[in-house]
């Protein structure tokens, strides 16, 4: 009897699936306050909210961030399969013929693959399955479809290992030279996870970079853009109160009216609409008082930061308001302003005496 080995992967093969020690759905209390590659590691049921200007909770049901406000930002990985190949090994001076699936798994999601030995003639006989050794924290598991030659193969992460890594299982039918491996990488970690960058980011105060959406303050600043300072004891700066939350020893309001006092460092007030938050270390800087243009903050090109714009690529000036592209300037001969001046915010300033809207009129051959 001469059998061959393959795996069947089709739409329903290698799907992820929620089950429980009973093949219900797992109830898991995400962490509050925690990082995104603590939150995944939670459970299946827990998702990170990665946009930048999400402020509650990040991590939560997929459900309950979608209702908060979170869209389109979410990270929730279900793990699954990477590549399937076949390759031809010797065992003992034997070929064998060898099926390797690589796939990734997230603890709690069970991906499945349909193992089926496809036989040349009729016969009769059971087929026994033998696995090498799994790790503590892999759960392999063998259900029959009803059909002697197909069996479902079932592969489920209970928790994350202490360290990631890359595990090896084969299943060999017993007696055939033919196997099935299962090449098995854990998904415990966020991929917006990330070194930081060589400057600090203005999203964060110019103090820190963004990870996962959060920001990851320098030291020794905090806050959710690391807008507040942790002051060493000490006496306090300037008269009256504490004086570590005056911008000037001379300064009248601390944090800038907009905020209160606490242990050196301000904590800015939340106003009933989010787009007009105060941050900086004395509540000095606004997102949302910023030059406009044409009815528009920032003119539409650009956003708000501190105070300041911060213009789209292509945009330049205090209201994001002019234009650095040079096209409208050029002639089809291709000279800027016909050389006979310089282009501005998409439009040529001539040098005297000339004239036009590329500086191509002039009064000495009556153009």
């Amino acid at each position: 009897m001469e059998l061959r080995l393959s795996v069947l992967l089709s739409a329903c093969l290698l799907l992820g699936r929620l089950v429980g020690p009973t093949g219900g759905a797992r109830k898991v209390r995400c962490p509050r306050r925690q990082s995104c590659d603590q939150c995944i590691r939670a459970g299946p049921g827990c998702a990170w909210c990665h946009h930048p200007d999400y402020t509650g909770s990040r991590c939560n049901s997929e459900e309950k961030l979608v209702q908060a406000g979170c869209v389109g930002d979410l990270y929730n990985p279900r793990g699954g399969l990477l590549s399937v190949t076949n390759e031809t090994r010797r065992r003992a001076d034997q070929a064998v013929q060898a099926t390797v699936v690589r796939l990734t798994l997230r603890p709690g999601v069970v991906q499945s693959a349909l193992l089926t030995l496809h036989r040349d003639r009729q016969t009769t006989g059971e087929v026994t399955l033998e696995s090498s050794p799994a790790p503590q924290h892999l759960n392999i598991t063998f259900n029959h479809t009803g059909n002697p030659w197909v069996t479902q193969v079932n592969v489920e992460a209970t928790h994350c290992p202490p360290e990631n890594g890359s595990w090896t299982v084969t299943i060999t039918p017993k007696g055939f030279a033919q196997l099935l491996e299962l090449q098995i990488t854990s998904e415990c970690a966020c991929q917006c996870t990330r070194r930081p960058p060589a400057a600090p980011i203005p999203s964060c105060g110019g103090r820190g970079f963004l990870e996962c959406g959060r920001c990851v303050c320098d030291a020794p600043y905090t806050g959710a853009r690391c807008q507040r300072r942790r002051w060493a004891p000490g006496p306090a700066r300037g008269g009256g109160g504490d004086g570590r939350c005056r911008p000037r020893p001379d300064a009248l309001e601390e944090c800038s009216g907009r905020g209160t006092c606490e242990e050196g460092f301000c904590i800015c007030q939340e106003p009933a609409d989010p787009s007009q938050r105060y941050t900086g270390h004395y509540c000095e800087c606004s997102d949302f008082n910023c030059p406009h243009a044409d009815g528009r903050m920032c003119g539409g090109q650009g956003r708000c930061a501190c105070g300041r714009c911060v213009c789209d690529e292509g945009w330049t000036h205090e209201a994001c308001d002019c234009s650095t592209d040079a096209g409208p300037c050029t002639g089809p001969d291709r000279n800027v302003c016909s050389d006979r001046g310089t282009c501005r915010c998409g439009g040529c300033v001539c040098e005297e005496p000339f004239r036009g809207v590329r500086c191509e009129a002039s009064p000495f051959t009556g153009g």
